[in-house]
């Protein structure tokens, strides 16, 4: 299938012609492609090579809850040569007429492409997101992808049997993740059957699992139970999953630019919209009233961002916490996707402490330094020496505004913020505690963003090179709550 006369919208770079031209004329393959490599755009030109040479009428791609709407509003805009001849639907779990619309354009014969978006979370049963994911496959020739595939890598999870089943109806299927194994070898089993169940060889999992691992046996309240105790024959099972996959690391890709930016959604959970609409009556309020104090419109401001981030200090200074809020939960699943050691920033000394807890609680007391504005500069050069030298120190938890000037954290290429101080200046001073000389990597830098709030506003400032204050105090206040 000939790809070479292929209209690429942006220049691929060495590392993607290479993963493009290993897969793309296979019905089945696996992008091991480390977080800011540029897997989506290899396979939005796979579909577009695909679509090009008549193999295929639509796409489905299924990805997690955060970055699922990236795919719609980023990733196909910029890498994919044919939207104005496609149509683009995401899932909504919604009855609203304006959705209902969507689906009817998505499934007509209106000769134009299709790719349907959907969260990995909506097939956890077989409902309807389940429904139109089938239905969309049985009409339209197409391939199925799931990005980070790891979500799907519990073989006994219903998600991943509906996936499954779902990948059965697709001519092309794709699987995408820097970190196919997040526990042990035993992860790849889930996410290679559902490109092809003859990819390892084995009837069921338990064949598979007995092949790689041997187990150890304990009595536990009468029954016995069995933990791995190690693995085996892995030259065997490391050639079965080569055979069909592309893996590079950042390291390895000598021409990827030094900075590669990255933006991770989340929602608000129903308890925090309450709250936050309630918040935004009170600061349209008060920016309308000419008379109050600017110290107040920035305390309204400060109060929605705060609510963003899990907790909303109350006027007589008591903290009000969110624990179950989404962007600790997607931090979480960044996490487990980066690999080696982590810089995560926070604005509020409440997250910070919030992080760390988790942090020593998922990887150990002795995984992470933590730097608090008040702390003094010794503590500082101790936390940064304990980061740079320790192997047992893989997380690096501050404050933009202490911690990030004057350090520097080059063994380091992986950057998440957790949230955003409003100063661009501390933002730049921060990324280059790694980008700098010495740095042998390329640099990621990830942000954690509430969809649809101030929080995405604070974003477009900092990515504009404005300052903060003149938009919030300004007639454009109203624009940003």
């Amino acid at each position: 299938m000939g790809y070479k006369k292929y209209n690429f919208k942006t220049t691929p770079y060495e590392h993607q012609m290479k993963a493009l031209e290993a897969s793309h004329a296979k019905d089945y393959y696996a992008l091991f492609m480390e977080m800011g490599t540029g897997k989506s755009k290899v396979l939005l030109d796979t579909v577009g090579i695909l679509m090009d040479n008549h193999k295929i009428q639509g796409a489905l791609i299924v990805a997690p809850k955060s970055v699922y709407s990236v795919w719609a509003r980023t990733e196909i805009p910029t890498h994919f040569p044919f939207t104005q001849s496609t149509d683009i639907i995401m899932w909504k779990n919604t009855a609203t007429t304006k959705f209902k619309l969507e689906m009817q354009r998505l499934m007509s014969e209106n000769g134009r492409f299709k790719i349907f978006i959907m969260n990995v979370e909506a097939l956890q049963n077989a409902g309807k997101a389940f429904e139109a994911a089938q239905k969309f496959l049985k009409k339209f020739n197409s391939l199925m992808a799931i990005d980070e595939s790891s979500k799907i890598k519990n073989p006994n999870a219903n998600r991943t049997k509906n996936i499954h089943v779902l990948g059965e109806l697709a001519p092309y299927r794709r699987i995408l993740t820097g970190t196919p194994v997040t526990n042990n070898p035993l992860d790849v089993y889930s996410q290679l059957e559902f490109l092809n169940k003859n990819i390892l060889g084995f009837s069921s999992f338990y064949t598979f699992r007995n092949r790689y691992c041997v187990f150890h046996e304990s009595v536990q309240n009468g029954r016995v139970v069995k933990f791995p105790k190690f693995f085996t024959n892995l030259d065997e099972l490391e050639r079965k999953v080569k055979a069909h996959s592309y893996r590079v690391t950042k390291d390895e890709c000598l021409d990827l630019p030094d900075k590669v930016y990255q933006k991770r959604h989340c929602e608000l959970t129903k308890e925090q919209k309450k709250v936050y609409e309630d918040l935004k009556v009170q600061a349209m309020a008060i920016i309308d009233d000419d008379s109050v104090s600017y110290t107040n419109k920035l305390t309204e401001i400060l109060r929605l961002h705060q609510l963003c981030n899990g907790f909303v200090m109350s006027d007589d200074g008591n903290i009000i916490e969110y624990k179950n809020n989404e962007k600790l939960q997607e931090l979480k699943d960044v996490i487990e996707e980066c690999q080696g050691k982590v810089i995560i920033w926070a604005t509020y000394t409440y997250n910070i402490k919030m992080i760390e807890q988790f942090l020593k609680a998922e990887y150990g007391s002795e995984s992470v330094v933590t730097f608090y504005g008040q702390d003094s500069n010794e503590k500082r050069i101790e936390a940064r020496e304990s980061f740079q030298n320790s192997k047992k120190v893989r997380f690096f938890v501050g404050n933009t505004q202490t911690g990030g000037m004057g350090l520097t954290l080059t063994n380091c290429s992986t950057m998440v913020y957790y949230n955003n101080n409003y100063s661009y200046e501390l933002r730049e001073q921060s990324e280059a505690r790694i980008h700098r000389i010495s740095q042998k990597n390329k640099c990621t830098y990830i942000d954690i963003v509430v969809k649809d709030t101030i929080d995405e506003k604070v974003i477009d400032i900092l990515k504009n090179k404005l300052k903060l204050s003149a938009k919030i105090l300004g007639e454009k206040a109203r624009e940003w709550i």
